[in-house]
C-alpha cells in the first residue's frame, strides 16, 4: 500500500479513484458539465427576477384597480342630486356647490348624527381633497390644466360631502317621523 490508501483487485486502482469529489451538498443548483446555458454559481436566477416582477406589477394593478373603483364610487356618490335644505344648511346661497364649500360642508358633516354604525366618514375623502387641493396650489401657475383638474376634483369631493350631509339628515328625519309615529 502506497501512502496509506487501499487498492483494489481492479489493476490496482486504488479506491479514491472510484469515489466522486467530496462537493458540498447544494453547491450547484443544476447539473454541472459542457453543455449549460447558464452559469452555475449565479447569484440571482432569472426564474426568481421573473416571480419578483410578476409580483410587483401584479400588486401595482390592484392598487390601481383599487384606486379607480375608489374614485368611480366618489363620483357616482357625488353626482346625486343635493337637497336644498343641506345648501341653506350649508349657507350656500349661489345654488351649487363649488370645491371652496369642502370645510363647511366636512363640518356640517361632523355636526350631523351618524345613525347607520358601520358607515364611514369622510376620512379619504379629507385626505383626498388635500392632497388635491396641495396639487392645485402647486400647480395654479405653472400648470393651468393640472390646476383646473384639481379644481374640478375639489368640487367633487364638496358635492360627495353634501350628498352625506343630505343622507345623514334624510335618515335622522325619517327617525323622528317613526318616533312620532309610535
Amino acid at each position: 500500500m502506497d501512502s496509506g490508501r487501499a487498492t483494489l483487485g481492479l489493476g490496482g486502482l486504488k479506491l479514491a479513484d472510484w469515489l466522486p469529489p467530496a462537493v458540498p451538498a447544494r453547491w450547484y443548483y443544476r447539473a454541472i458539465g459542457p453543455i449549460t446555458r447558464l452559469r452555475q454559481n449565479a447569484p440571482l436566477r432569472l426564474r426568481d427576477m421573473l416571480s419578483a416582477m410578476l409580483l410587483v406589477i401584479s400588486i401595482t394593478a390592484l392598487a390601481q384597480f383599487a384606486l379607480y373603483y375608489w374614485r368611480a364610487v366618489l363620483a357616482g356618490v357625488a353626482a346625486q342630486p343635493v337637497s336644498d335644505r343641506v345648501l341653506v344648511a350649508a349657507g350656500l346661497n349661489q345654488g351649487h356647490v363649488t370645491g371652496n364649500d369642502f370645510g363647511t360642508l366636512a363640518g356640517l358633516h361632523d355636526l350631523t348624527p351618524d345613525l347607520q354604525s358601520g358607515k364611514a366618514g369622510l376620512g379619504f375623502v379629507r385626505l383626498y381633497y388635500h392632497l388635491v387641493d396641495g396639487l392645485g396650489l402647486l400647480a395654479s401657475t405653472r400648470l393651468p390644466a393640472l390646476a383646473a383638474w384639481s379644481k374640478r376634483e375639489s368640487a367633487v369631493c364638496a358635492r360627495y360631502a353634501a350628498v352625506q350631509v343630505d343622507r345623514r339628515l334624510d335618515a335622522t328625519l325619517a327617525l323622528a317621523a317613526s318616533l312620532r309615529g309610535c
